[in-house]
């Protein structure tokens, strides 16, 4: 650990590891947790994707004949504050999405706070469109993507890359 008072920038190599999930945030029995980290197993950010049983709109009650096994992004994307704004949330989405298609699933849905403008704006940068607000959702937006859709967010999936980051201020 560096101290405090250094201004250098540590760079990292930033791998992407997938492990079972034992505690999954909506108990699918489908699922996995991702986690990005240096080659020194420095925990960069994580989050789970699993299969559920929900509507198009994100919604697991209701209708059981519009109820079907989605992929989901479950629990929360999140990036330690020293690696952000460096592509790590992009790659553990990515991966996400590569899950996602190794189950057979068409789409990818995730959940977010209403007011979570960064994630809005990643999210929408990467293809993921919102749904109709319902009061069901509280305070969060349903968005999904087609991850079979031939553009460039899903061709940016499937083609391995290395990233590199800068850790500041950790």
């Amino acid at each position: 650990m560096r101290s405090a008072s250094s201004n250098a920038a540590t760079v990292h190599t930033v791998r992407i590891m997938k492990t079972p999930w034992s505690t999954p945030a909506g108990q699918g029995k489908v699922n996995a947790y991702l986690h990005a980290e240096g080659i020194d197993q420095l925990e960069m950010g994580g989050c789970g994707v699993e299969i559920m049983r929900m509507s198009h709109d994100g919604l697991v009650g209701g209708d059981e004949r519009d109820l079907k096994p989605r992929a989901i992004v479950s629990g929360t994307l999140h990036v330690h504050p020293s690696f952000r704004r460096q592509g790590v949330a992009q790659r553990l989405l990515r991966e996400a999405e590569n899950t996602a298609r190794g189950w057979g699933c068409s789409e990818l849905v995730l959940m977010v706070k209403q007011n979570n403008a960064a994630a809005l704006k990643l999210y929408g940068k990467m293809g993921y469109k919102a749904m109709p607000i319902h009061k069901e959702h509280g305070n969060e937006v349903c968005m999904k993507r087609n991850i079979f859709a031939l553009d460039g967010h899903t061709m940016a999936s499937l083609m391995p890359g290395s990233l590199r980051v800068k850790e500041l201020g950790r």
